[in-house]
């Protein structure tokens, strides 16, 4: 973890309020003197040590842990509650993992993307599709924690966490290559997709260029939507099949919406309510029309 821990906090700290900051600050502290990645202590301590009242310290807990930076383990009586740094964590997954080189990913960041450039051999497959750019699953995959962990924090990024210079770089870049991967889009890409795709990309346009060139050479027609993008990103670059991140993204709406099946049950029994309310009042129309023609009968 030598370095990493404070390139990861000062990637983080423009995004987080100053408790959590406080807070992330104790305990990856804490975690580098142990050379681990886990840290054992109690809310009093970390409120003590940050100069922080536990008032301030609970909800910077609770917003760290939402955001998948950090795992909490409850506390018991006689044992303090841990705290797993998973911002600091690498993903490993069961099964081959595709992802791009780490000696010359590809072009930087300053000039323009080279479609041309050779590639380390033929791609071949089927016929440019919809998914086209989603790789086969692997026969083996064992999706470990540290894997939702990333997904989260790839689905849920906001472009209020990004750069705006690198949201803008990583916009550009859509706009400009996706046509001539065969792909024209209504309208750019909103800002939020464009964060979630960096995130995916690891905050490095190298990583994108990389990706861009490997569809080109796969003669790859993006999807419609451009959250495509992100999802063969994460396919690509970390290995993680198209149909985990379908499900875990719809798990994530539906976390969002807690009383969404509610309301649709609801819904459903009113509607029904309803037609069988028109249905006795077109019944009750039918019986006095009835007995209105009864009555002028001779």
């Amino acid at each position: 973890m030598a370095g990493k821990p404070l390139l990861e906090l000062s990637r983080l700290a423009p995004t987080l309020k100053e408790a959590e900051l406080r807070v992330l600050i104790y305990l990856t502290a804490e975690a580098t003197a142990t050379a681990s990645t886990t840290v054992q202590t109690s809310s009093r301590d970390i409120a003590r040590a940050c100069k922080l009242s536990r008032s301030n310290v609970m909800p910077a807990i609770d917003s760290l842990t939402t955001r998948g930076l950090i795992a909490t383990r409850q506390g018991t009586a006689t044992r303090a509650a841990a705290y797993m740094l998973r911002f600091l964590e690498v993903t490993t997954l069961g099964g081959p993992v595709t992802g791009p080189p780490r000696a010359n990913p590809g072009p930087t960041a300053g000039p323009p993307l080279d479609l041309n450039q050779g590639h380390p051999g033929p791609v071949t497959g089927p016929p440019p599709t919809e998914n086209a750019g989603l790789l086969p699953t692997p026969s083996r995959l064992d999706i470990n924690p540290d894997s939702i962990v990333l997904l989260d924090r790839v689905l849920t990024a906001r472009s209020s966490q990004k750069p705006r210079d690198l949201l803008q770089q990583f916009a550009a870049t859509l706009r400009t290559y996706a046509p001539r991967l065969g792909r024209v889009y209504d309208r750019d890409p909103d800002a939020d997709t464009c964060a979630q795709l960096l995130e995916a990309c690891g905050d490095r346009h190298e990583t994108l260029s990389w990706l861009v060139i490997q569809l080109k050479n796969a003669h790859t027609q993006p999807g419609e939507s451009p959250m495509w993008w992100v999802t063969v990103a994460l396919q690509r670059v970390h290995g993680i099949p198209p149909k985990i991140t379908a499900a875990r993204r719809e798990e994530l709406k539906l976390a969002k919406r807690p009383n969404l099946v509610r309301d649709r049950q609801r819904a459903a029994q009113q509607a029904a309510a309803d037609e069988d309310a028109l249905h006795e009042v077109q019944a009750l129309h039918e019986g006095l029309a009835a007995a209105a023609a009864a009555k002028r009968m001779p």
